[in-house]
C-alpha cells in the first residue's frame, strides 16, 4: 500500500492497532519523533534496551513472558536510528517468532533499508512474518527529499485492509504523480549509496584519528554513526560547549531517550544515566571536507571538558 511517508504511516498504524490496548513498546533508545507520534496518541511507553545488535530481545521476552504483552512495538530493525544497529535474519526471525507467540504486532520502521551501503536491500521484517502481525513501512522521504512525502507499507492482505480504513489513506494519502515517476527516482539511489559510503568512510577514519577516547561502530547503512563519549563527558555540556565555541552540532543522546528502560533488576532504570554519554553524528549532508572539519572540531571541544 502506498503512504505518504512513514511519520504518517507510523501514525495511522499506531491507531489501527491501538484501539483496544494503549500499551506499547519502543526500543531505548529510538527515533525521538516517534515518542512524540505516540504521545499524541495518548499510548503508554515503554522503553525496551536496544544495543549494537538492535533490540534486545532477552529483555523482551522476559518481559512478554512476565505478562507485560503490548499492543505493538515499534522497532527499527534495519541501520537503526540513532545506533546504526543492523538485526540479523536469525534476530529478525525471533523477534516475529515472539509477536506470534504472544499475540502482538511489531510496526517495524525502515525508511533506510534501501541505503544498505555493502549491498542491497534487506529483506523487510515483514517478509518473515505470515501472519500479518507484522508491517514493514518504507519511505523515499529521506533518501530522495525531505518534501516528497511518499512511502509504503507491507503486510499480509488483511492488514492492508486494516490499514486502508483509515480517513487520510482511504482518501488518498499518497502522491500519484510522484508515484508515477519512481522508476526514474530510483537510479537516483545508486548514486547517493556511493556519494554515503565515502562520506561514511570520512566520518569514521576521522573520528579514529582525532577523537580516540570515543567509541563507535561503523555503521553498515543509513545516515548516522553512534558514539559513546568518554568518562565524565555529558552528552548536553559537549552540545553546549560545541555550539557555542566551535561551531559545530550533533544530537544528544539523551534526546532519542524515553527516560526509562527494562530489564535491570526489579522494574525500570534511568536511561538517561547511559544516554548522557552518547551522541548521534549524520554524514549524509556535508561533504568529507566539512566532515573532518567537524570532526576535528568536536574533539576540540572535548578537550575542553577534559
Amino acid at each position: 500500500m502506498v503512504t505518504a511517508g512513514n511519520s504518517q504511516a507510523i501514525s495511522h498504524a499506531a491507531m489501527a492497532f491501538s484501539k483496544t490496548h494503549k500499551r506499547v513498546f519502543v526500543e531505548e533508545p529510538t527515533y525521538f519523533l516517534a515518542h512524540d507520534i505516540f504521545r499524541e496518541l495518548g499510548l503508554d511507553l515503554k522503553g525496551i534496551r536496544t544495543g549494537k545488535d538492535g533490540l534486545d530481545l532477552d529483555v523482551l521476552e522476559a518481559t512478554l513472558a512476565a505478562g507485560d504483552v503490548p499492543a505493538f512495538l515499534y522497532t527499527i530493525p534495519f541501520f537503526h536510528n540513532p545506533t546504526g544497529a543492523v538485526m540479523s535474519p536469525d534476530r529478525c526471525e525471533r523477534l516475529v517468532a515472539l509477536a506470534q507467540k504472544y499475540e502482538f504486532r511489531i510496526i517495524s520502521d525502515e525508511p533506510y533499508n534501501l541505503l544498505h551501503l555493502d549491498g542491497g536491500a534487506l529483506p523487510s521484517l515483514a517478509s518473515y512474518d505470515d501472519s500479518g502481525l507484522v508491517v514493514s513501512l518504507g519511505s523515499f522521504s529521506k533518501i530522495l527529499a525531505p518534501g516528497l512525502r511518499l512511502g509504503w507499507a507491507q503486510s499480509n492482505t488483511k492488514t492492508i485492509e486494516t490499514l486502508s480504513t483509515i480517513g487520510a489513506l482511504r482518501s488518498g494519502g499518497g502522491q500519484n504523480p510522484v508515484t508515477a515517476a519512481l522508476d526514474r527516482l530510483l537510479r537516483h539511489i545508486d548514486h547517493l549509496k556511493s556519494v554515503f559510503r565515502v562520506r561514511k568512510a570520512a566520518m569514521c577514519d576521522a573520528l579514529h584519528k582525532h577523537c580516540p577516547d570515543v567509541t563507535f561502530t561503523e555503521p553498515s547503512g543509513g545516515y548516522f554513526v553512534w558514539l559513546e563519549l568518554p568518562d565524565g563527558v555529558h552528552t548536553e555540556a559537549l552540545l553546549k560547549e560545541a555550539v557555542d565555541r566551535h561551531g559545530v552540532a550533533f544530537t544528544p543522546g539523551t534526546r532519542c531517550s524515553l527516560g526509562t528502560i527494562y530489564g535491570d533488576g526489579d522494574g525500570g532504570v534511568l536511561a538517561n544515566a547511559a544516554m548522557t554519554r552518547c551522541a548521534r553524528l549524520s554524514f549524509a549532508f556535508y561533504d568529507e571536507d566539512e566532515i573532518h572539519l567537524g570532526i576535528q572540531r568536536l574533539q576540540n571541544a572535548l578537550a575542553n571538558l577534559k
